[in-house]
């Protein structure tokens, strides 16, 4: 009987532990969780980034300009690599902000899925006021 009750306990903790291993390999574990945490700043980074170069462009300055009219320049570094947020474009029409991201599909891309071009790690945002 000991055994029996053994042998099922053994089964249980077998099956608690694949359990556990599918879902982690399902979601990531903690790991992914925190390179998808990144990925949301240096988004978050990029979208206070142009906020800013198109209240420049709305002031006649350009991208890389002071101005007391748009307050202090924001973050243009990834606070985790250093590494310089990158302007590719900086028109009338659109701006084109670029990082390195982590992950090609990560949350952000729910957000910016028609702009947001993970290859390159760019996403496009269309001035509002600018010439179709």
């Amino acid at each position: 009987m000991k055994t029996d009750m053994r042998l099922a306990l053994l089964g249980l903790f077998g099956l608690a532990l694949a359990a556990i291993a599918a879902a982690f390999w399902t979601i990531g574990g903690p790991i992914q969780a925190r390179s998808e945490q990144r990925d949301m700043i240096r988004m978050q980074d990029l979208n206070t980034l142009y906020r800013h170069i198109d209240c420049l462009a709305r002031d006649d300055s350009a991208a890389t300009d002071e101005s007391s009219a748009c307050g202090p320049r924001p973050r243009d570094a990834d606070p985790f690599t250093g590494e310089l947020y990158r302007i590719e474009d900086a028109s009338a029409r659109m701006i084109v902000l670029c990082a390195g991201f982590e992950n090609n599909q990560t949350p952000h891309q729910l957000y910016f899925a028609q702009n947001f071009d993970a290859a390159r790690g760019c996403v496009t945002y269309r001035r509002a006021d600018g010439a179709p």
